[in-house]
């Protein structure tokens, strides 16, 4: 990470980092925060302040990058994505999908990330292993 630069890490995505590399948690509230866990969610926002440094991320999956344009959009998974740059804004979008005739219905989220800036993202989710017995 070059001196001054910052990034907006997903949680539990982080495997270490030189000295130079700062670390800020930012607590997620409201409908954002409840896509990941039961009330909020920590976003970790990475940060060279003391010169050059360097940050491992751990993804599962491979890993892909889009710079996105002033007011570009994308609508991603909300697990998927792996880190993005601070000036690129993050909202959660819901839909209501209709399940037949019977009034039923089910909730996609998705989070829209829009630029100027990098997103990344990653082709895989964690799974959870079962139980050995």
């Amino acid at each position: 990470m070059p001196l001054g630069r910052e990034v907006h890490v997903h949680a539990h995505r982080f495997l270490a980092a030189t000295r130079a590399v700062g670390v800020e948690v930012i607590h997620v509230r409201g409908e954002q925060g409840l896509l990941h866990q039961a009330q909020a969610y920590n976003i970790h926002k990475y940060f060279s302040g003391k010169g050059d440094g360097v940050l491992w991320l751990y993804a599962y999956g491979q890993v892909y990058e889009k710079s996105l344009e002033e007011g570009e959009s994308i609508d991603i998974e909300p697990g998927a994505w792996l880190y993005k740059d601070t000036l690129v804004g993050m909202e959660t979008i819901a839909s209501r999908l209709p399940l037949g005739r019977f009034g039923n219905h089910a909730m996609l989220y998705v989070s829209r990330f829009t630029g100027p800036g990098r997103i990344v993202v990653q082709s895989m989710q964690a799974q959870s292993r079962p139980l050995e017995t």
